[in-house]
């Protein structure tokens, strides 16, 4: 079969959106699974921070000495809550207790339950307890209404061995015991 340089070039530009578009559909199928199946968590990291220790927690909330989100972190908490909104997705929101993580919560979501296993901790004992800690509260919250979980890298690298960056959001599923299976990712720009 001969093809003339008109389709050549028709057929270059369909494959070309073809190959485009799995992302945009890989998302929208996610989305969709968001909407519609039980038992789903989505991990986040807080959004952006402006200068400061990352390390230090003010337990009394003042956010004395802690990073905080920045401006450029305001707005992009603000599109994370559209993107939920604009699905009419209304998740149960937990949220590290580090001001930069409840601010991120309270911005795209405007209420969150504080939960400090989800603090980022710097021992094995202590992770341990965080994760188990963590695993009984996702049980005890998994049916048709999604949770989302506002927290840090290490944090979820631990509750799901995925490393994302600020923007990521893990998407998976509470198992039976309470563990984290990973379907996808999403990104939130």
């Amino acid at each position: 079969m001969v093809t003339s340089p008109r389709n050549l070039i028709r057929l270059t530009a369909v494959y070309t959106v073809l190959l485009m578009c799995p992302p945009a559909l890989a998302d929208d199928a996610l989305w969709q699974r968001i909407q519609q199946e039980d038992n789903i968590v989505l991990l986040m990291r807080h959004s952006y921070v402006g200068p400061g220790n990352g390390t230090v927690w003010d337990k009394s909330g003042k956010c004395q000495g802690e990073r905080l989100i920045s401006s450029e972190g305001k707005l992009h908490a603000q599109r994370i809550g559209k993107q939920f909104a604009s699905r009419q997705l209304q998740p149960q929101v937990l949220s590290s207790p580090l001001c930069r993580a409840k601010d991120t919560a309270k911005i795209a979501f405007g209420e969150s339950k504080l939960v400090p296993p989800l603090r980022p901790v710097r021992n094995a004992s202590d992770e341990e307890v965080a994760q188990q800690t963590t695993r009984q509260l996702l049980l005890d919250m998994r049916g048709k209404q999604p949770v989302v979980m506002v927290s840090h890298q290490p944090t979820i690298d631990a509750l799901t061995l995925e490393l994302i960056s600020i923007g990521d959001v893990v998407v998976g599923k509470v198992t039976d015991d309470g563990e984290i299976d990973v379907i996808g990712q999403l990104k939130i720009k």
